[in-house]
């Protein structure tokens, strides 16, 4: 990444260094516009009229009848995605927290002070069974770990939390296999 680049290149490039790191924020900032205006801000409608992009009770039920699909009879099954979105993630939420998590699913991430962290087998009797494969926008890295988003007490929405917290998410979204296969490499979580 640009920050990475002054550690590589002479002072001579430090213009160029500087128009990369404000380019690569500008498209961090574009990122963030996109998400607002494209994905649900909320699990699921509460007559908040405020928050018009929410899943409805309809849609949150399609969603879970679509995905007793994937976890079988046993719950046994994983759910496999390769969309960056939130609608998997508000679905599990919703499921977890109102719903009594009818469908068992669990994330891999663990509570660690006052942040949600990915770690492989957390939790031993409720094994990781919904995976990425791509990453997620409410996934950034932390220095060695990959946290989990959360709304905060100020901000209202994953989305916020991801503009405050000055992160890209993690997500693969590189043209050649190569780079792909670099990017992942990069990440406890997608490797």
């Amino acid at each position: 990444t640009a920050r990475n680049l002054p550690a590589i290149y002479p002072d001579e490039y430090e213009g160029l260094v500087t128009d990369l790191a404000e380019k690569a924020e500008a498209t961090r900032s574009s990122l963030i516009e996109v998400l607002k205006h494209i994905h649900p801000d909320r699990p699921l409608c509460r007559g908040d009229a405020e928050h018009p992009t929410c899943l409805t009770g309809e849609q949150y039920t399609s969603c879970i009848n679509f995905l007793r699909y994937f976890r079988a009879a046993d719950n046994a099954g994983h759910v496999f995605s390769t969309n960056y979105d939130l609608l998997l993630y508000w679905v599990h939420m919703e499921d977890l927290q109102s719903r009594g998590n009818n469908l068992n699913l669990a994330d891999g991430f663990t509570r660690e002070e006052d942040s949600l962290i990915w770690k492989e087998n957390a939790w031993p009797n409720y094994p990781q069974n919904i995976h990425y494969l791509h990453g997620a926008f409410y996934m950034v890295n932390g220095g060695q770990e990959v946290v989990k988003l959360k709304p905060s007490s100020g901000r209202a929405t994953i989305i916020e939390e991801l503009d405050a917290s000055g992160r890209m998410p993690l997500y693969v979204s590189e043209g050649l296999s190569k780079a792909k296969r670099a990017k992942i490499a990069e990440s406890s979580y997608l490797n």
